[in-house]
């Protein structure tokens, strides 16, 4: 029986909520502008009905509106268990209510709670202000929770209603990323797309654990030097703090780069050829084009005003000194904020060196307030208490803590390492040790600048007060590129004589030591170095001879754990799937690098590179696995199941549209597999094989290879692999004209695709739905499933196929008499598809601006962008989709009826000679 919220709660007083906190509901109707400019009379009709049924659940669960938002609500409740229920039942009546008057009616909602300020019958304040962020990353129909408001509900929940977990969102205005669950309840709408914060992050900063001390001053002079200049590099040796202040600056600075700050960190990349492939990956830029990595980057961020922060350059500074001015001259509105030892040496850089903590001179007489006048004495006693909440800095121990201070120069990393020491040592102790640590140093003869012999004989000094099990287990932490986490630690320790239970104890007791920094990504503990940490424990790793094998030990780690992603892909959806995967990125490139770089053994790079296809085509970093995969090759000499898997690999990674590239490689994995007995792999190669066959317009051997992967994959209940081959039988059908057939094999995939949560199953089964729809002449069906298409798109920042999308919607409200918003849509798809680098969406949706320009009068230009159009098609020997085609036909017609033969013939000849940017010039012009 359907859950009721009825008998729940009851009116209630009147809610007064003052800065402790009350509850809110936020209502907003999802695109309302168009329908009040579409069909105003009818709209207000609607908005009666709309209003009623809001305040009738409110009024009966205890609620007070309190405001008007444009055409939603704002109420207030004086518990979260009222609101809740209140919403639930107003969206139900609203679902169950008959808006085709108005073309349909979808209402968000939002729920949050928290301390508010009240005024003259409203409310302020930092809850509303969240709340306000939350209710516009939803949907019409959807209903959104924040975990403040989650909490709230102390437990309680009627057994029909769940919290689904959507996971952490950054929101607008917001440096904190917000936990956000969505209300799920019988007669509610489901399978809504991926919330739209995930196109709307504007950083990437990570939180800080502790204060910035003692750059103040730094922070004051920084922030008018990078707005004059567009490349500043913080230069200082490694411990000095370059990467801490840029962090703190750029957080200070988000209102001035309204397309984000993002943090590239570089340290755990050895390979300067990547560079494009980690700026692409944080701007959620799909490398599954034909384009080089680069030429997308810059093409992408040509419009962004952004400010990028660059760190750890100096191992790669040939290689980044290059990509930085590439990107400065290509791209005029993005800014750069390096951290290097060194300077990057490009003209207009500006040089910011990031000096030691100010530290009290030896002759000076120090009392308990020189920890407010020295930076230094600051952040030691700062950390201290971090160990000893008792530590202060006073008449005892004041002597001592400047003399750590002078004796490490103000390093802050070193004065971190040494104030860790108080949890067992007073600092007299630690004081005294670092003298003699020093005076062993000063005889080493180490022909190192002072402060970098400063440091180092710190970090020995630390590491040699670390038991004999400590110090194995910090310099084994060396091999990790990244963050790890405590699995993978004890894997890796293992081999050095650790259990998992030492491991962890060994990890706990470096983290309380500052030799190793601990965090969080999402709710998983996560482990790293700072990188000179790192340099300097493969230094002891090397010294002590381990260094393969623990670098082998890390690679077999990451190699159990993408076999085991790979094979949790059919069964797993797409987002949890990343999530438990991609933190493991760079150190799944550290193991390729060392197994495929001959450093240890090939077979366990040859193994990596075989599994780790649906990692790049999930990160859409389809360039990256292309280049892995080359260096691994497909040797003779392996087994035929191995060998197999790497072929399909790579026809499964060949570039967009490469099918002569695809195809042979896809043959040779189906014949290998019909060997191994492999099911699941045969239908997954006869798939991309079966599809590369299409494309070649042999359709009945497409169809063949199809029908038989369709069935192994059913017979081995491989749902996901079904799905994409169902979606691929669907096309076929569509190219024979067979629309109803292929309207139902879509169905199917997308089917599929949600039971599965396939994201790139999603995404391909809704934009041909919507294509089939178009086919029969279902243009409102087409419409609407086109946007949601391309919400979903936007969502998850794939922008090929947004393009894609952008040029179906074009052609779809051509059809139905609406050019002022084709235009708008093609001038957006031609956009992002120049982002793509994608020829062929750059010239479909030239066409479709060209159809657009005739229907509104421009009809030379229009012939003149046809006849380059025609000519592309031409010359790459392909013809037209049959959305294309109608809008085709419909111009050829038009320009026939309106010019004259001979005068459409030279406009079509000035067409086709057009330079590729002159016909997006004039496209874009129309």
């Amino acid at each position: 029986m359907p859950f009721s919220t009825a008998s729940h709660t009851a009116p209630g007083p009147e809610v007064r909520p003052d800065s402790v906190g009350a509850a809110f509901l936020y209502t907003d109707i999802e695109g309302s502008t168009r329908r009040w400019e579409l069909a105003p009379e009818a709209m207000r009709a609607a908005m009666r009905r709309h209003d009623a049924i809001l305040r009738a659940a409110v009024a009966l669960h205890g609620g007070q509106v309190f405001k008007s938002r444009g055409d939603g609500l704002g109420v207030v409740f004086p518990t979260m268990r009222q609101a809740l229920v209140a919403a639930i039942d107003a969206q139900r009546a609203l679902v169950a209510e008959d808006w085709t008057d108005i073309g349909g009616l979808k209402v968000r909602m939002a729920l949050h709670c928290g301390p508010v300020e009240p005024r003259d019958g409203d409310f302020f304040g930092p809850t509303l202000h969240r709340l306000a962020r939350l209710i516009e990353v939803g949907y019409g129909e959807q209903i959104l929770i924040s975990d403040a408001a989650r909490d709230a509900l102390g437990g309680w929940l009627h057994p029909d209603v769940q919290l689904i977990d959507l996971g952490p969102h950054q929101l607008r205005d917001l440096i904190e990323p917000a936990w956000i669950y969505q209300v799920s309840a019988p007669d509610l709408p489901t399978g809504f797309s991926p919330l739209r914060s995930l196109s709307r992050a504007l950083h990437n900063l990570p939180s800080q654990l502790t204060p910035l001390v003692g750059r103040e001053q730094a922070l004051t002079e920084l922030r008018p030097l990078l707005e004059r200049n567009r490349l500043v590099t913080l230069v200082g040796p490694g411990g000095i703090g370059k990467t801490r202040l840029a962090i703190q600056l750029g957080a200070e600075m988000q209102e001035s780069f309204p397309d984000g700050i993002w943090l590239a960190e570089f340290a755990a990349l050895n390979d300067a050829s990547l560079l494009p492939n980690v700026i692409a990956k944080l701007f959620g830029i799909a490398t599954d084009g034909n384009a080089p990595p680069l030429e997308t980057v810059l093409v992408t961020l040509q419009r962004r005003r952004t400010l990028i922060i660059l760190d750890n350059c100096e191992h790669l500074a040939a290689a980044m000194a290059e990509f930085a001015e590439t990107l400065l001259r290509r791209c005029p509105e993005v800014r750069l904020l390096a951290t290097s030892r060194e300077r990057l040496g490009l003209i207009g850089e500006s040089l910011f060196r990031v000096e030691s903590l100010a530290v009290p001179p030896g002759d000076e007489e120090l009392d308990e307030t020189a920890a407010d006048r020295w930076a230094a004495l600051s952040l030691f006693a700062d950390r201290a208490r971090a160990v000893d909440r008792d530590f202060t800095v006073d008449a005892t121990t004041v002597g001592a803590v400047a003399e750590i201070c002078r004796r490490l120069d103000g390093i802050p990393l070193a004065l971190e390492l040494a104030a860790a020491r108080l949890s067992v040592m007073s600092v007299a102790e630690v004081a005294s040790g670092l003298t003699e640590r020093f005076r062993i140093a000063g005889s080493d003869g180490r022909g190192l600048p002072a402060r970098q012999r400063t440091l180092q004989a710190t970090m020995d000094w630390s590491y040699g007060l670390l038991s004999a099990e400590e110090r194995r287990a910090f310099r084994h932490m060396g091999v990790f590129a990244g963050a790890w986490t405590i699995d993978a630690a004890a894997w890796v320790l293992e081999g050095a004589g650790a259990s998992s239970w030492q491991a962890l104890d060994l990890i706990g007791a470096l983290v309380d030591k500052s030799l190793i920094v601990a965090g969080k990504a999402g709710r998983e503990r996560r482990f790293h170095l700072l990188e000179t940490m790192r340099a300097y424990a493969l230094d002891r790793l090397e010294a002590e001879g381990e260094r393969i094998e623990a670098q082998t030990r890390h690679a077999r780690y990451y190699l159990a754990r993408m076999t085991d992603a790979e094979a949790n892909w059919k069964d797993v959806a797409t987002e949890p799937w990343l999530a438990a995967i991609e933190p493991h990125l760079d150190n799944i490139r550290a193991a390729l690098d060392a197994a495929l770089g001959g450093r240890i053994g090939r077979s366990i790079g040859l193994e990596l590179a075989a599994a780790s296809p649906l990692l790049w085509t999930e990160t859409a970093l389809q360039h990256e696995g292309r280049r892995w995969l080359e260096l691994a090759g497909t040797p003779e000499a392996i087994p035929d199941h191995l060998r197999a898997r790497l072929l399909l690999a790579r026809a499964r990674l060949a570039p967009y549209r490469d099918d002569a590239k695809r195809l042979p490689l896809a043959e040779e994995a189906v014949a290998l597999f019909r060997r191994t007995d492999d099911r699941v792999g045969l239908g997954d190669a006869l798939t991309v094989a079966g599809n590369a066959i299409m494309r070649f317009s042999r359709h009945e051997e497409a169809e063949r290879e199809l029908r038989e992967a369709y069935d192994l994959l059913t017979a081995a209940g491989a749902g996901k692999l079904r799905g994409r081959c169902a979606n691929s039988l669907g096309h076929l059908k569509l190219f024979a004209n067979e629309v109803p057939a292929a309207k139902a094999l879509y169905a199917e995939a997308l089917s599929h695709a949600e039971a599965h949560g396939d994201s790139v199953g999603i995404f391909s089964a809704r934009c041909n739905l919507a294509e089939t729809e178009f086919a029969l002449g279902e243009y409102a069906n087409a419409i609407a499933q086109c946007r949601a298409y391309i919400d979903y798109c936007r969502a998850e920042r794939r922008v090929h196929r947004l393009a894609n999308g952008l040029a179906n919607l074009a052609a779809y409200l051509l059809a139905v008499d609406d050019p002022i918003e084709a235009r708008a849509a093609a001038r957006e798809a031609l956009i992002r598809a120049q982002e793509t680098q994608s020829k062929f969406l750059v010239v479909i949706s030239i066409e479709h601006l060209a159809v657009a320009g005739a229907v509104l009068s421009d009809l030379e230009k229009a012939a003149r962008l046809l006849g380059f159009s025609d000519a592309h098609y031409r010359r790459e020997g392909t013809r037209r989709e049959p959305t294309e085609q109608l809008g085709f036909d419909r111009l050829t017609a038009q320009l026939k009826a309106a010019l004259e033969p001979d005068e459409l013939d030279r406009l079509l000849a000035e067409g086709a000679a057009l330079d590729p940017r002159r016909a997006i010039d004039e496209a874009l012009s129309l």
